[in-house]
């Protein structure tokens, strides 16, 4: 593995760059950056948020305030935001406007996931992953079990290839789930606990305890 930048988080990938927050030793905030060509440069907020909501990436930024976030985006352009370590999904449609907020009544929201009309969702501290019904938010199935059988806080989760892909942090490990047969099959294994898993074109990008690493 290389690494790339020993403090970061909130990654995620836009145009075949990564970008993430940068931190201090201690957690504080220090900005935030973009790998491409092998490089880490720093960028502005606004660039950051750009590249994370969208075009109407201000209205997004004003609606959350400094709050800190995790999302995704539909192919049809709607962006899917939850506070970092609560329990609600906000949707924005393609223009920037709040659609709707579903109050999730199952556990605290981490990461999650949007494929057509279905969402993933992680709930490590239940060690569990569900699906819904997008519009309806109807639950479809679950993965896991509070005794943590099958995960040990599973952080992130993210849909690539048909597959999903699980952070599944204490386990120590990269595992997918096949949405068809339920199948869960171990990806990859590290020495470590990792948080954040991005993958496109011949890049596999991980955020481990001891930092951003491209695999």
């Amino acid at each position: 593995m290389r690494l790339i930048q020993r403090k970061g988080w909130g990654l995620f990938e836009d145009e075949e760059e990564v970008y993430f927050h940068l931190m201090g030793k201690k957690g504080e905030d220090l900005g935030y950056a973009k790998w491409s060509n092998s490089q880490v440069n720093t960028i502005s907020k606004e660039d950051y948020f750009h590249h994370k909501y969208g075009p109407y990436y201000v209205e997004i930024m004003n609606y959350f305030q400094d709050t800190i976030t995790n999302s995704c985006r539909s192919l049809d352009g709607s962006v899917y935001v939850s506070h970092y370590q609560e329990s609600d999904i906000h949707k924005f449609d393609s223009n920037g406007n709040l659609e709707f907020i579903h109050q999730d009544m199952f556990d605290t929201v981490y990461g999650f996931t949007v494929s057509e009309d279905l969402i993933w969702v992680a709930y490590p501290t239940r060690n569990t992953i569900k699906c819904y019904n997008l519009k309806t938010y109807k639950e479809l199935y679950s993965v896991g079990d509070i005794e943590g059988t099958l995960f040990n806080l599973p952080e992130s989760i993210y849909f690539y290839d048909e597959l999903l892909y699980v952070c599944d942090m204490w386990n120590r490990r990269i595992c997918t789930i096949d949405p068809k047969s339920k199948v869960i099959s171990t990806y990859k294994v590290f020495r470590e606990p990792v948080w954040e898993y991005i993958r496109f074109n011949n890049y596999e990008i991980v955020r481990l305890k001891s930092g951003i690493f491209r695999v």
